[in-house]
């Protein structure tokens, strides 16, 4: 069984830039997979591209939209393969300007014997949920894919601060999120589940969840598959 473990906790980096926003993201070790998300107002607006010198980057979700309180917030969620530790610098092109600045939020995990053979990293997916209102907060049931998965999940909250229970349920762990309060919570040992986290928002108000699971397996081959979503 695969030793997975967080290399980069829930950070928030600050875009700069119109049209074309870019922010600083730097890998911990290469191989490692970054789950990244980010979410802009202005819902007629598209991510056109993701790239950067030093990641791989692609789609583990297409862009969805929903309602939050009085806004429409759309959002889009990567992965990205580090090919080097050097400073990165990422840079997204929508095809017209946000109306306020986009919200960027990642983690990085990794693996034991990750580097000592080629390796694949695939994943799974369950499609985000939007609540119009209420203070309890619960992720979609997703079954993994195989017994070797981890768990990661987002969510943005339209009744302020989130709060959750580390291993309730058993394994997983909460972060109430970076600068903009988004939260994360992830089961490194999560396999085929399937399980649901749980958490509260501060008042009553729309919210949105989603998760994945990710596994890395061995490959003569080293690319990134997506083993389907749900």
């Amino acid at each position: 069984m695969t030793t997975y473990s967080v290399a980069t906790n829930v950070t928030s980096p600050t875009t700069s830039g119109t049209t074309t926003r870019t922010f600083s993201h730097t890998s911990v070790k290469v191989g490692n997979v970054t789950f990244l998300v980010i979410a802009w107002m202005a819902s007629t607006t598209n991510i056109n591209s993701i790239s950067s010198p030093n990641s791989s980057w692609s789609t583990v979700q297409a862009k969805t939209t929903g309602a939050i309180g009085a806004n429409t917030w759309a959002f889009q969620m990567f992965m990205g393969i580090s090919t080097s530790t050097s400073a990165d610098t990422v840079t997204v092109v929508f095809s017209a300007a946000p109306t306020v600045n986009p919200q960027v939020d990642y983690m990085e995990f990794t693996a034991d014997w990750l580097g000592k053979n080629p390796a694949n990293w695939l994943f799974k997916v369950v499609a985000p949920v939007f609540q119009t209102t209420g203070t309890a907060i619960t992720w979609p049931s997703l079954t993994g894919f195989s017994f070797d998965d981890f768990f990661v999940g987002y969510g943005f909250m339209g009744g302020g601060a989130f709060s959750g229970t580390n291993g309730t349920p058993a394994g997983f762990i909460y972060n109430a999120g970076g600068t903009n309060g988004n939260p994360f919570c992830w089961h490194l040992s999560y396999g085929v589940g399937p399980s649901q986290p749980v958490g509260t928002q501060a008042a009553s108000g729309a919210w949105m969840v989603f998760a994945a699971v990710f596994a890395l397996y061995p490959s003569l081959i080293p690319a990134t598959i997506d083993a389907g979503s749900t």
